[in-house]
Parts: C-alpha cells; structure tokens; sequence
C-alpha cells in the first residue's frame, strides 16, 4: 500500500489546499479504467485565513477508483486534474457557478496491478460573511476528476452548506 500526502495553493474566495491521500495496491480489485468518484463527507469550522481574515475552512472528502491508475500529474506539471464548480444559493437560487480547478499528485502504483482507490481532501476558505459579506446563504459544490488518458469520472454534488451558521 502507498499513501501520499501533498499541499497545493490556489485561490478559492481566498486560499484553498488541496490534499491529496492516495493509496493503491489493490490485489484481486479490478475497476474500469476510467476514474469513478463518491462523495463522502463535508465538514466546515470556524477559523482564521492565511492573511488572519475570519473564514468558513471546510473539507470535502472525495473517494476515488482507477483501474488503469493514471491518476495526477507529477511534481511541476500545471495541468488541472479537478474541476470544483462552487455554485452559491441566494433565497432558494443557484447562482452561476464559481469554476475552480486543482492539481491531484502523480500516483501510480508500481508492477503490474494498477488497480488504485484512495480518498481525496479538498480544503475550501469562504470568507466569514459575517465578517467578509458573501453574497450567498448557502453554497455547495459539483466535482469531478480526469485521468492522464482524459478519461472524466463522474460528477459528484454535495450537499448544500448553509453559511449562516457554521
């Protein structure tokens, strides 16, 4: 089994991280090539941005399968591999999304099972709208991941996140 761990910035109403675990050697799994993923949890807390501003900092949680394991890019390429759509909600109405994209880290696994499965932690800043105004009451977020062969996985939404009172 290898689990990897990396940190990458990008902006995201502020700073987001994207946290990668990822493991693999999955002897007698066999899943399809092109990537699948499931929505496994959100939690959001209180807290303090990089830049010491009030903020929302939350982790989405993503489970993954590739069967070919070509998932991520290594170390220096900026090709995006996730694409997080935050769509906010005003009084009951989507809002046009917000269109984000992340790096997910090179890992494949060695010999010649390639089978992986691991999970994926998406961390997400919102200004404290209390503090910041944010012009939503809720937001949530539709992702989905491409593999090295440009294979998409599916599309997964989270549930809604009710700003107002983490």
């Amino acid at each position: 089994m290898k689990k990897m761990n990396l940190f990458r910035n990008s902006a995201i109403l502020g700073t987001a991280l994207l946290i990668a675990g990822l493991t693999s050697c999955l002897e007698g799994s066999q899943f399809p090539d092109e990537p699948e993923i499931e929505f496994i949890s959100t939690v959001f807390t209180d807290s303090v941005d990089l830049l010491g501003n009030q903020s929302f900092i939350g982790i989405i949680t993503l489970g993954f399968t590739d069967g070919d394991g070509d998932i991520g890019i290594r170390q220096g390429d900026t090709t995006k591999n996730m694409f997080v759509f935050q769509v906010g909600i005003d009084n009951g109405q989507n809002q046009a999304p917000t269109n984000l994209s992340y790096g997910i880290p090179f890992v494949t696994p060695s010999g010649q099972n390639k089978n992986i499965k691991g999970e994926i932690d998406v961390e997400i800043n919102i200004p404290n709208p209390l503090i910041n105004p944010y012009p939503y009451d809720s937001v949530f977020f539709e992702i989905y991941i491409e593999d090295r062969g440009k294979n998409q996985s599916n599309m997964i939404t989270t549930p809604s996140i009710w700003l107002g009172n983490i």
